[in-house]
């Protein structure tokens, strides 16, 4: 008895030891996927718990909604698998195809020809589609140890490949073909120990920055540290193939790129690594070896904005740029900073074009000149001729401007201020986007409806918390707008104007109200989004000098004029990227003027700010403006 217990006890054992092997491996066809949807088949499979899971060939394509994967986990794509976001699917806005949230331990792999595919041109009907762009094909949050490797990943509603924000550390993406987005071909908003390796980034195009790659932080924890780009061919993308924005982060960057082939983009690289220009500049560096560069006819190669003294290193070592076929200056150099333009390291770089052709095209410097470059340019012509680029006219060109670095404006003081007309213009269009203070005129007792509309909604939620506060800078009442269409009706106790403080949260937001006497500060920058459009500000009657500062985000240009009351044109800047400053003089008048500020050939984001001695306060309406009451 005891024997027949204990076999049957073993047989137990073995069977349920053989189940856990067999459970360790299972396929997609296991769980019967349907033809026209296999969302919940895929997604069982993926959450059996089993440590490999293989998709494998139904002989279809696998429409899928969302798939979420998980942690423990090797995802294998057989040969010539295709899996599609399902047609008519992926409605929301920030819907993705393979989501991976606080995710460990996990490769997605392909074999042979394997393929995952999103539907981009339906996306782009916004009569089927609000438009997006953030319907990513795979999106990695807060996950350490991925590995995604050897598939084609092809035309998303967003990005091939977004790294989002809580970052994601050791991660490899290798022999990746990442072909047809919307946004981006990998997005790269806070990593560690990233490498990307043998991957093709190609034909991105729909919706800004339409770059092959783009590191670009959304806020200051976030971080970029030993990221390294290697034995990549980017190409064919509509604007930059290598895109870099980074704002302020609390941590020194480190980026590499590597044996890299950058090509027949808009333009091969954009770089702005400066931090916020109220602060220290951003820590670190940004390094290219052994990279090849060529743009298009009348693009140029490298574009490089915003370098500060004492900040991110730029260099390049053993790298070309083929420029034979271009007129346009290879390298284009632009700043909007306090600081001098500065920490660039050319190496030993080759440049092949005429020798006679301009190598540098300097867009507006605002107040930077430029310091001495590290390293040496050499022009190689079609026939092997060299010569040695001379970067002294260049210095003696662009030095420091003391007149721009002394622009200052006043801080915003609103007490005392009246409106000048008591008629409201209802139908304002400039949209703000960003650290808003909106400046509102009421009498005592009387109703003002403020409305506040999200004309351009980015991702997330609408929450955007305001502070009102007096005159006398006392908090007078707060709201949160959380509507995209939002009315706040203010009935103060006693007259005067009032401050709203807000910030947009990446939306876009127009104001209108039903009272007189409104506006917006200018003391530290104006943010505006999109908005070819006309700003008003008063002159007093005894000033002598007009200065006001336009500046306009990298790649985004913006064309400016500043008008007098009389409508003549007194400085103009044509279509602009960095800072530009317009300057007017004037006899001393009679009276006060309403002047004009006119954005035009606007792309996205810009700013407006008013010299000192102005009061800075920029209107939407000349109705609209406030005067001292005297």
């Amino acid at each position: 008895m005891k024997k027949i217990w204990g076999l049957a006890l073993g047989l137990t054992l073995s069977l349920g030891l053989v189940s856990t092997i067999m459970a360790q491996t299972v396929k997609v066809s296991d769980f019967k996927p349907h033809k026209d949807d296999a969302t919940a088949a895929m997604q069982s499979a993926i959450d059996s718990g089993a440590k490999t899971v293989i998709v494998d060939d139904p002989g279809f394509e696998y429409l899928v909604e969302t798939i979420n994967l998980r942690s423990n986990l090797e995802l294998v794509f057989a040969d010539k698998v295709v899996v599609r976001a399902k047609p008519g699917a992926f409605l929301g806005k920030g819907d993705f195809l393979f989501s991976i949230r606080n995710v460990k331990n996990l490769i997605m792999r392909g074999e042979g020809k394997a393929v995952l595919k999103m539907n981009k041109k339906d996306y782009q009907d916004e009569s089927r589609y609000e438009h997006s762009e953030w319907r990513h094909a795979i999106a990695l949050y807060g996950s350490d140890d991925i590995v995604i490797k050897d598939l084609s990943i092809l035309s998303s509603g967003g990005d091939g490949v977004y790294l989002g924000s809580r970052g994601c550390k050791n991660v490899l993406l290798e022999n990746l073909f990442i072909a047809d987005h919307h946004r981006q071909g990998i997005s790269v908003i806070s990593a560690e120990n990233l490498l990307i390796k043998n991957c093709t980034l190609t034909g991105t195009a729909g919706t800004p920055p339409q770059a092959g790659i783009d590191f670009e932080p959304n806020h200051s924890k976030d971080y970029l540290i030993n990221c390294v780009v290697e034995n990549c061919d980017i190409y064919e993308n509509d604007a930059n193939g290598i895109l870099i924005g980074i704002c302020a982060l609390e941590k020194p960057i480190s980026i590499v790129f590597r044996d890299c082939r950058v090509y027949n983009n808009s333009g091969a690289l954009a770089c702005s690594a400066a931090g916020n220009a109220e602060e220290k500049p951003l820590q670190g560096s940004i390094s290219f070896e052994a990279c090849s560069f060529s743009s298009p006819p009348g693009r140029r190669s490298l574009a490089l904005y915003q370098q500060r003294v004492g900040g991110v290193r730029l260099s390049f070592r053993d790298c070309v740029v083929d420029n034979l076929n271009n007129k346009a200056a290879p390298i284009v150099l632009a700043s909007s900073q306090m600081d001098d333009f500065d920490g660039v390291d050319f190496g030993n770089l080759l440049i092949k074009q005429a020798l006679t052709q301009p190598v540098f095209e300097v867009m507006p410097m605002g107040m930077a000149g430029i310091l001495p470059f590290a390293g040496s340019i050499t022009l190689q012509d079609g026939s092997g001729q060299q010569r040695q680029v001379d970067f002294k006219p260049l210095y003696a060109q662009h030095r420091s401007n003391p007149e721009f670095r002394s622009f200052k404006s006043l801080p915003l003081k609103t007490r005392g201020l009246l409106p000048i007309s008591n008629e409201a213009e209802f139908g304002n269009t400039v949209q703000t986007r960003g650290g808003v203070e909106l400046i509102q005129y009421a009498k005592a007792g009387e109703t003002v409806n403020i409305n506040f509309k999200v004309a351009w909604k980015s991702r997330g939620s609408i929450n955007m918390p305001v502070i009102i506060r007096d005159s006398n800078g006392t908090e007078h009442s707060h709201f949160t707008i959380t509507e995209p269409d939002y009315t706040y009706t203010f009935k103060p106790k006693g007259s005067g104007v009032y401050t709203f403080s807000y910030k947009t949260g990446g939306h876009a937001v127009v104001v209108n109200s039903s009272a007189a006497g409104w506006g917006f500060s200018a003391s530290t920058g104006l943010p505006l989004f999109r908005s070819a459009s006309e700003l008003y500000f008063l002159v007093p009657a005894e000033l002598r000098e007009v200065a006001i500062r336009v500046g306009a985000s990298m790649g985004e240009p913006v064309a400016v004029q500043l008008i007098d009351e009389k409508g003549k044109v007194v400085d103009n800047k044509p279509q602009f990227t960095g800072v530009q400053f317009l300057k007017a003089s004037r006899e001393a008048s009679a009276k006060d003027e309403i002047w004009q500020i006119r954005l035009h050939q606007v792309v996205e984001d810009h700013n407006v700010r008013l010299g000192a001695p102005l009061k800075p306060i920029v209107y939407t309406s000349p109705k609209h403006v406030l005067r001292e009451d005297k």
